[in-house]
This record gives structure tokens, sequence and C-alpha cells, in this order.
């Protein structure tokens, strides 16, 4: 039984990550067709769909990235690098910010069309919009680089004792 786990292990789990890497490449190449066809490109929903899709699609191929070459915080030791990769953790808070943003955008086009919140789906507002989102995340993800640091022997680590 062990042997088998273990060749199981050795065949399967170490291809896993390409394998999500092929299907998500290929759902972001299906997204991007299916969001960027005429009837659909001037829809506000698709935009954030299609925005969310992106950052998604950045987000495995850098994590796949860091996967496949063991640059684990451990192994860190440049300062400004600690804290960028730290950084990059507001890409799946993005990524959801984007998924909430067209989840709003449905629900506003079936609220009563004096509602005011029917105007949040004006193409003009999408990038701002956009804009915003991208700020709350990276507000949100801010606690890296000041609470993680470079510390001698040990790597990329947490010096705040208190979180």
């Amino acid at each position: 039984m062990y042997y088998i786990l273990h060749a199981f292990k050795q065949e399967f789990v170490v291809y896993l990550p390409l394998i999500f890497i092929i299907f998500g490449v290929v759902g972001f190449i299906g997204n991007t067709i299916t969001f960027l066809q005429s009837t659909l490109r001037f829809n506000s929903c698709c935009i954030y769909l299609l925005c969310g899709s992106f950052v998604d699609v950045i987000n495995l191929l850098s994590n796949y990235l860091h996967s496949t070459t063991d640059y684990t915080l451990s192994l860190i030791t440049i300062r400004y690098v600690c804290k960028l990769k730290l950084f990059s953790f507001f890409l799946p808070q993005l990524s959801i910010n984007f998924l909430i943003l067209s989840v709003i955008d449905r629900f506003a086009s079936t609220c009563s069309l004096t509602s005011s919140i029917r105007h949040i789906r004006q193409l003009e507002l999408v990038p701002s919009i956009i804009l915003v989102a991208i700020i709350i995340s990276s507000i949100m993800s801010f606690y890296g680089p000041f609470y993680y640091d470079i510390v001698t022997h040990i790597g990329c680590t947490r010096t705040d004792r208190f979180l």
C-alpha cells in the first residue's frame, strides 16, 4: 500500500501544478474570447469578470514560478524581494474584489430604473471603480511589507511578535 501511494505521489502529484496551469490558461483564453464578444464587450459585469480572470492567470503563473523554483520565504535573503513577495498576496484579494463588483453590478441591473445604485453600471465609471478595487486590495495587503523582514539565519519572516 505504501509503495502504491509513493508511486502515485511521484507520478501524479508532482505534475499537479502544471495541470492547474494548463487548465487555468485554457480557462483564461476561453474567458477572454467570451467576454470580448461584441455583445458583451460593453457590459460592465463582463469587464469586471475579464479583469478578475486576468488577475487570476497572473496569480496562477506567478505561484507556479515560485513552486517550481522552490523560492520559499525562508530562502529569501534580499529585503525588497521579501516585501514584494508578501505584497503580491494582494492578487487573490483583487480577484475576489472583481467578482464582488460583478455581483453588485448584476444586482444593480435588477433594481428599479429610479434606483440610485443603477448609476454604477455606467461604462464611464468602470475604470475608476477598477482603480478603487486595486487600491482597496493594495491597502488590505499592506501588512506584509510592514510586519515581515529578513532575519539572519532564518530568512523572510514575521518580525512583529504580536501578530
